[in-house]
């Protein structure tokens, strides 16, 4: 069966990874460092969701080009309040308010701390 894991590149992937911990509830799986201490990857899953993540380098900008900050990840969840709740008690940047949508669910925006949108949402287009 065919699985997709988005990958996530920060300048600071420890920003990141903080930030996905604390904002929505992620745990670490793994994650690996150089010997210079930096995140090359790190795998992170809330529930059956997965994201991957790594640093910006230039490495990294030279195979995949500049990525950080320009990204836009739809979550699902059970309990769009629940995460809205956890979201705004972490102290993150909310770009929408919880709202219930046409096409079910309810929703909320937020940034990440590299700029990167984040919808969290009732609403799961694998579950009809």
């Amino acid at each position: 069966m065919p699985t997709i894991f988005p990958i996530i590149r920060f300048n600071d992937a420890d920003a990141g990874l903080a930030w996905l911990k604390d904002a929505l509830g992620f745990e670490e799986h793994g994650v690996f460092r150089g010997d210079d201490g930096v995140v090359q990857h790190g795998e992170l899953r809330l529930d059956g969701a997965w994201v991957m993540i790594g640093s910006e380098s230039r490495e990294s900008a030279d195979r995949f080009g500049h990525h950080a900050g320009t990204g836009f990840y739809y979550l699902a969840v059970d309990d769009a309040a629940a995460a809205f709740e956890r979201a705004r008690s972490s102290g993150a940047d909310l770009t929408s308010e919880l709202e219930s949508r046409d096409y079910g669910g309810r929703e909320f925006s937020l940034r990440d701390p590299e700029g990167n949108i984040w919808s969290v949402g009732e609403y799961d287009p694998s579950s009809g």
